[in-house]
């Protein structure tokens, strides 16, 4: 759905996948989710590309949990909630 989005509306779009695969294996535990560290940089610099997209007025998909994250704590999922405010 996003895919289509962005390219119907010209929308950009982020996950947070995206980001976290910036810090390598040191943002995955041996199981290969992501750590609570990375899911904070991961969720505090895509917040900050959302907020730079919107003021240039596009339509901004922002999409977080990648698949191995589904099982991550409630509390660990609040991060995406707390970082993007």
């Amino acid at each position: 759905m996003a895919r289509h989005a962005v390219g119907r509306w010209r929308a950009v779009s982020f996950a947070s996948e995206t980001f976290a695969g910036e810090l390598g294996a040191a943002g995955r535990t041996s199981s290969g989710d992501l750590t609570a560290q990375a899911m904070v940089y991961a969720y505090s610099a895509m917040g900050v590309a959302v907020a730079a997209s919107l003021a240039t007025g596009k339509l901004v998909l922002g999409g977080g949990m990648a698949p191995g994250d589904a099982g991550a704590a409630v509390d660990d999922r609040s991060i995406a909630r707390d970082s993007i405010g």
